[in-house]
């Protein structure tokens, strides 16, 4: 395995698979790491492109199989790592990026492969509130739920390898800084 596992968190509404999504397009021959969900699909989802959506009864056979390098429970779904596809993926691209929770960040980071994690701390609860309002399909429980994790979340940013602060309308400095970071670690490997 020759490529860069590059795990990306931040709660919900924060802003990771915006970043994910341009860091890719500039970066050529990298890719995201497709995680497998029990939620159902957000208008506009692609079942394979934005996640493996899966019964809960065969996200619990993956489960059983040993499929999963890493698997959560995240309010009332799970999500997980496929473990064959981390493997290939890595095999085969420069960076392979994944938008991995707080939890899931410390199961990975047990792996012993080469990666980094970074943080995408949000300037502020309200933005979060904002993004997640806008969110089709919010509910006002799923965003009080999802903001009283996400407070929780950012007392866990210097568990990571690197904080990036992501705030609001500075989407283009929040990538620099990413990449800054990718640039830092191809440079001292």
């Amino acid at each position: 395995m020759n490529g860069l596992l590059v795990v990306i968190s931040s709660p919900s509404g924060g802003g990771k698979t915006t970043v994910i999504n341009e860091l890719i397009r500039q970066l050529p021959d990298s890719v995201r790491l497709v995680t497998s969900t029990t939620r159902p699909p957000r208008p506009g989802e692609i079942n394979g492109v934005d996640y493996h959506f899966l019964t809960r009864s065969e996200f619990i056979y993956k489960i059983v199989e040993g499929d999963f390098v890493e698997h959560i429970q995240y309010v009332e779904h799970y999500y997980g790592v496929d473990k064959k596809l981390l493997t290939t993926m890595l095999e085969h691209h420069p960076y392979v990026f994944a938008p991995i929770d707080v939890r899931g960040k410390n199961s990975l980071a047990v792996l012993p492969i080469r990666q980094v994690s970074i943080f995408l701390e949000p300037d502020s609860l309200s933005m979060l509130e904002e993004n997640l309002k806008r969110r089709p399909g919010s509910t006002t429980e799923d965003i009080a739920r999802r903001l009283a994790v996400a407070r929780e979340e950012i007392t866990q940013a210097a568990t990571f390898t690197y904080s990036v602060i992501n705030v609001h309308g500075k989407f283009d400095k929040t990538v620099v800084d990413v990449k800054a970071i990718l640039d830092k670690i191809d440079q001292t490997s």
